[in-house]
């Protein structure tokens, strides 16, 4: 009798899987008979080379496949980043093509490659160098008339630059981005970037990137004080700030007066004024007692302020 019910127990078992396994084949054949799409695919490409060779052309840095099948499948991979590994640690410097083949990408069954945006990758591959090169200042700006660039100090004023040695030969300096100056100063100080667009594949340590540039310029530059320069109120914060009729208010500033030493072309220095000085304090709200409110002004674009005889003022309201 156990023995029977054990029998009916196994008999029952397979048939159950024999039930899940025509369920399972069913399931598969409806998916796969399903609406077919096609969808584009980019994939990243990672070339793999030993440390002392380098890639001296412009080589891209990843393809498109078109991909067909089921679109349940195809949602698998459409959301999920993908890299194909370009096996290149036995090379030695010379010109390649790699091809690219549709097994590269590695897809579950059911899908299928239709195209391949680029079927073949040449590659120049070259030993890595190093070379140290001057910085070369780039400055684009045009200044007045009777004013000019006298030196230029550039820390560091030389960097040392690494890729392919073909690509390092023909470089002689590295140019920094454009520095703009500004006819109100004579000397002039920057922190700008190299400028590296230009070479491509082409390395310089990071903390050589930022180059510290001083301009000294010569020309005919003024300087002049403009004393008892009244202060206002602005009242708000930027270009909202509006001014404040101190009188009506009943508020005083402490100090009311302010003293700027400017700094510009002689041609506007000269003929600046006072009453084209505009100097004011400005305070978000008005409220009872006193407040501390840094200084703004506005001057000619030429013209800075090389020194003055307050930064803050003290805005009184009844």
């Amino acid at each position: 009798m156990a023995k029977a019910k054990y029998r009916r127990a196994r008999r029952d078992i397979w048939i159950l899987r024999g039930v899940a396994l025509i369920i399972s084949i069913l399931l598969w054949i409806t998916v796969l008979g399903g609406k077919r799409v096609e969808i584009e695919k980019r994939v990243t490409l990672d070339y793999l080379l030993p440390k002392n060779l380098v890639i001296a052309n412009s080589a891209p840095k990843e393809i498109s496949f078109r991909v067909v099948g089921p679109r349940a499948f195809l949602k698998e991979i459409e959301d999920r980043a993908m890299t194909i590994p370009i096996e290149l640690s036995n090379v030695v410097p010379g010109d390649y093509d790699v091809a690219i083949r549709e097994e590269m990408l590695d897809l579950p069954l059911g899908l299928r490659v239709t195209s391949v945006s680029q079927r073949a990758i040449p590659l120049k591959i070259d030993r890595v160098a190093g070379k140290r090169v001057p910085v070369r200042s780039v400055i684009p700006a045009q200044l007045p008339d009777g004013i000019k660039v006298s030196s230029v100090t550039l820390k560091p004023s030389t960097v040392e630059v690494r890729g392919a040695y073909s690509r390092i030969q023909t470089i002689d300096a590295v140019p920094t981005e454009p520095i703009f100056l500004t006819p109100n100063a004579l000397r002039q100080e920057f922190d700008v970037k190299l400028s590296l667009a230009d070479f491509p594949g082409v390395m310089v340590d990071e903390a050589s990137k930022i180059v510290h540039v001083v301009v000294d310029l010569e020309g005919s530059v003024s300087r002049k004080w403009f004393r008892g320069l009244a202060i206002g109120v602005k009242l708000g914060t930027g270009r909202d700030a509006q001014p404040v009729d101190l009188a009506a208010r009943g508020l005083r500033v402490r100090p009311g007066q302010v003293n700027f030493l400017l700094e510009g072309p002689d041609s506007v220095v000269n003929v600046l004024t006072e009453r084209e000085i505009e100097v004011w304090a400005e305070v978000a709200a008005l409220k009872p007692g006193s407040q501390r409110a840094r200084l703004d002004w506005r001057l000619p674009p030429e013209v800075r302020v090389v020194r003055r005889t307050a930064d803050y003022v003290e805005v009184v309201s009844p």
